[in-house]
């Protein structure tokens, strides 16, 4: 009986043990993942989902990013190590951490992880770090406002750029435009650049400078400058007038006269239909002799816009800019009164007014009409004529008012007030 009790015992004791390993092995063994342990590191400077993460960056001195790292299947698996190694040296066992760099050039960060095998995985990740390029945003040719640049050979453009770290080569975007053309826009490798084509005479053009270094990085200086050309006749220069308006639409039909004040002759195409428009807020008047000159200038279909006249003096080859102008309407909408010859009418079924504007035409949202103080509804408004509907029971024996209130599309108010006499009254 002893023999089998002590026999039956260690069966029971050989299937515990069993069954213990079994249950190890159940949790975890690392051959069901054996072949599938990946990682994949990304740099970021956000942690939020929707940041973007890369494999290379490139970094100002004292920049930081955020190291972060993916393991495939799980973090939870079993694992012998984990580590970064930044430019080869090693920092603390985490799968993300942030870090700053303050030396210019290469810098590698590698993620290593030792699976439950032993077996190692790493990946790599570049950083450049790198000053920006340094333009010189005050010296430069040619000078800012030039005149008399000729319009009939070369135009040379030079500039100076550096990079603080090394002799980087830099890159140049060039842009060379006026009002109407782009004449140039394109990438050069040298801080100068010079233009073979003839330029229009007496006008003002613009050139631009953005300087890039190899990694991408922009100097955090621009060159926005202009310049004029000479006058093709010794004789003669030219004025450009900006012009503006709330309402942008209404330039390209503002029209002008423009006068000479010491019996100087204009130009032909100032005398022909055809003048220069104004579709870009620039009225542009080349060819004109020295002397003074007054402009007037006004709306061709809305009187209500006009501006002051302007008096300006040319000298010979010079382009001269003026002041921007502004298109105003300052006058308030016209209202008549169409039923009597006063404030004073009848209190009766009709009331008819005219109503206009020498500026944008009218609608009927620009007009309030108001019975007695409180707001009325009763009217219509069409070709500039408001037609009132009193109801009879607003036709009795006391005197009413009846005010208008008219905005019109520059802000200007008309107000004003009739007074409706009862029918007694006129008997």
């Amino acid at each position: 009986m002893k023999k089998l009790f002590f026999s039956y015992f260690i069966f029971a004791f050989i299937l515990i043990l069993v069954s213990c390993n079994a249950g190890e092995n159940a949790l975890f063994d690392g051959s069901e993942y054996e072949g599938t342990i990946s990682i994949d590191a990304h740099i970021t400077h956000s942690l939020d989902t929707s940041s973007l993460r890369v494999k290379t960056d490139t970094l100002i001195p004292g920049d930081s990013v955020i190291f972060l790292v993916s393991v495939y299947p799980s973090k939870a698996i079993r694992l012998q190590n984990y580590f970064w190694k930044i430019n080869e040296k090693k920092r603390g066992a985490e799968f993300s951490f942030r870090s700053a760099f303050e030396k210019a050039g290469k810098q590698t960060a590698v993620f290593h992880l030792v699976d439950y095998y032993g077996d190692t995985l790493t990946d790599t990740l570049i950083i450049w770090v790198s000053n920006p390029p340094q333009l010189n945003d005050s010296v430069f040719i040619p000078a800012k406002a030039s005149q008399h640049i000729s319009s009939e050979k070369n135009v040379s453009f030079v500039w100076d750029a550096s990079d603080p770290d090394s002799n980087d080569l830099l890159k140049h975007h060039f842009r060379l435009y006026n009002n109407d053309t782009s004449f140039v826009d394109t990438i050069l490798y040298e801080p100068f650049f010079n233009y073979p084509f003839q330029l229009p005479p007496l006008q003002q053009f613009f050139w631009s400078i953005e300087t890039f270094d190899s990694f991408g990085l922009k100097a955090p200086q621009k060159i926005e400058s202009s310049f004029f050309t000479k006058s093709l006749s010794p004789e003669e220069g030219a004025v450009i007038i900006p012009i503006s308006s709330k309402n942008f639409s209404l330039i390209s039909k503002l029209d002008y006269i423009i006068t000479p004040k010491e019996g100087q002759v204009l130009p032909l195409y100032l005398l022909e239909k055809e003048k220069p428009s104004l579709d870009k807020g620039l009225l542009h008047l080349s060819f004109l002799k020295e002397g003074t000159y007054e402009i007037d200038l006004f709306h061709s279909q809305y009187p209500d816009f006009k501006i002051s006249p302007v008096s300006f003096s040319i000298k010979k080859e010079d382009v001269l800019i003026l002041d921007s102008i502004l298109l105003t309407d300052s006058i308030s909408p016209f209202l008549f009164n169409l039923n009597s010859t006063n404030d004073t009418i009848d209190n009766q079924d009709s009331l008819y007014f005219y109503v206009s504007d020498g500026g944008i035409p009218l609608t009927k949202n620009n007009i309030q009409v108001y019975f007695d103080s409180e707001l009325f509804q009763s009217w219509t408004y069409s070709d500039s004529i408001v037609w009132i509907s009193i109801p009879k029971e607003k036709q009795n024996d006391f005197w009413h008012l009846l005010s208008f209130k008219i905005t019109d599309f520059s802000t200007n108010v008309k107000k004003h007030t009739f007074y409706l006499s009862p029918a007694s009254f006129a008997e």
